[in-house]
């Protein structure tokens, strides 16, 4: 008879299990707005055809003596019809033990993953395959030029790879240095309820702005959410911590790799605001600098090699996993939680088959915020439209307003949208 195949968790993915809560639930979303309603029999079974092509998804989380680890799901997994609850927490006994959802809503297909299986580029991957597969069974003719992981293509050993095992190198010089740094207060809804505010921003618009300052479209993001705080939250008060923005990012830019599991680290924009009034655009300089300092082959390595020989500490491997829960836990949150203001993530621009183009309206990538980060922002790319996506977990609204107020002072384009209630 045969076995079930099993994975070890990624190096990324270790913490997750032993963190999440329903204030922190580890959550990301991603969803792709089409031009007709869904057909919920069709997205099925599209749902069904897509899972098998993708292993690592196909996984439940089981306990081991010393780590948890991934094995082989033979369930089936279940669209079902969208919350507004958005990015909450995942129990897998009510999903048939899947540490995904599929769901729809009018237009829209969503996904929601919990981040111990994979990163936003392999979540994207996913979907872009089960949009695919879904437009396919509904009859449309679609070639594949090479943008779709699709059942037709074998699956690779690399995309099962752990790529932080593989690129690791014990003589890379590491940094662990983590200081504390201000936190975004305010008013939590109840409920476990997640504000959204999409801004849909013309690309070009955008781009014509990043180009007259001299930075990038995520530099100057970040800006914009510095500035926000620092106006909103620090400007004229006592003396505060550091601003921190957590800045992910995408590891296979850096280091060959094909997996579809975690393969991003962090990125740290910091600024003090403990000094005379600062302008936006002295913000912006200093996260361009920053940015220029950190994105280093041998810096980012360093961080890689430092997570990795965390996790191969003999003393970690040796303790059990109920001790090791312990441990992490209190590691986190003590370290890790209160290393960063927020974070903003990236995407980038999503590409697609020309033939499968005209069918997809628009695409939204939400990092969910959580009781230690209250207010988290996103963006990703698609048909020359820029979503960006502010998520919280608080009622008071100046940071988003004041992120969207410089930008619209700057030239960019945009329309909001909001899932907000009435506060």
């Amino acid at each position: 008879m045969a076995t079930n195949k099993w994975y070890r968790l990624d190096n990324a993915a270790k913490v997750f299990p032993a963190i999440a809560t329903k204030r922190g639930p580890n959550i990301f979303r991603l969803s792709m707005t089409l031009k007709e309603t869904i057909d919920k029999r069709l997205l099925q079974q599209a749902l069904e055809l897509t899972i098998d092509r993708f292993p690592t998804f196909k996984v439940k989380l089981r306990r081991g003596l010393f780590w948890y680890y991934f094995d082989e799901n033979n369930n089936i997994p279940f669209v079902r019809e969208e919350s507004s609850y958005i990015c909450n927490y995942l129990n897998p006994k009510n999903n048939n033990l899947f540490l995904f959802t599929v769901s729809y809503y009018d237009r829209r297909i969503t996904l929601e993953i919990f981040h111990s299986i994979t990163d936003g580029t392999g979540g994207l991957e996913f979907l872009k395959a089960l949009v695919y597969q879904y437009l396919i069974l509904k009859g449309n003719q679609i070639t594949n030029t090479g943008e779709i992981i699709s059942n037709e293509m074998e699956t690779l050993v690399e995309e099962e790879q752990d790529s932080f095992i593989y690129n690791y190198d014990p003589n890379v010089k590491i940094n662990r240095k983590e200081k504390k740094s201000f936190r975004i207060k305010g008013t939590e809804y109840l409920k476990h309820w997640t504000g959204k505010i999409e801004a849909n921003i013309k690309l070009d618009s955008i781009k014509k702005v990043c180009k007259e300052k001299g930075c990038t479209i995520t530099e100057y993001i970040t800006a914009c959410f510095l500035n926000a705080i620092y106006v909103t939250s620090i400007k004229n008060k006592k003396k505060q911590l550091p601003v921190r923005i957590f800045v992910p990012v995408n590891l296979r830019k850096f280091f060959p790799s094909r997996t579809l599991r975690n393969f991003s680290l962090y990125i740290r924009t910091d600024m003090d605001f403990n000094q005379n009034d600062i302008t936006f655009d002295e913000i912006l300089e200093e996260t361009v600098k920053t940015f220029k300092e950190e994105l280093v082959k041998e810096k980012i390595h360093g961080r890689l090699v430092s997570n990795v020989k965390f996790e191969r500490n003999f003393f970690i491997r040796i303790m059990p996993l109920a001790l090791k829960r312990i441990a992490i836990k209190i590691g986190y949150y003590l370290l890790a939680a209160s290393a960063n203001t927020a974070s903003f993530s990236n995407l980038g621009v999503v590409k697609l088959p020309s033939e499968m183009i005209p069918f997809v309206e628009r695409v939204v990538f939400t990092i969910g915020a959580s009781h230690n980060n209250p207010i988290n922002i996103s963006a990703i790319s698609f048909n020359n439209n820029l979503v960006l996506d502010i998520s919280s977990t608080i009622k008071e609204r100046n940071i988003q307003r004041e992120i969207l107020v410089q930008m619209v002072k700057d030239g960019v384009e945009l329309v909001i949208e909001t899932n907000e209630l009435e506060v």
